[in-house]
């Protein structure tokens, strides 16, 4: 698993300006997808519109939790 992020890692240096322009809304798009695939694996019921409501609930708290403050362990 190491070796697989850092193969990425040293893949993104290499990158330049503009193809990590161009990534940025593709990893967002392919993330959008992971968390849609989980929804409906945890919702099978639920049709596109509550798909998107949770989708949004999600975004939202991962947004939240990107502003708190890191106090660190304990």
């Amino acid at each position: 698993l190491e070796d697989i992020r850092a193969e990425r890692l040293a893949r993104a240096r290499r990158m330049s300006p503009e193809e990590k322009l161009v990534s940025g809304p593709q990893l967002f798009a392919l993330a959008e997808e992971c968390m849609r695939a989980g929804i409906r694996l945890q919702h099978p019921e639920a049709d596109e519109r509550e798909i998107r409501e949770l989708l949004g609930q999600r975004v939202a708290r991962l947004r939240h939790k990107d502003e708190r403050p890191f106090h660190g362990p304990g």
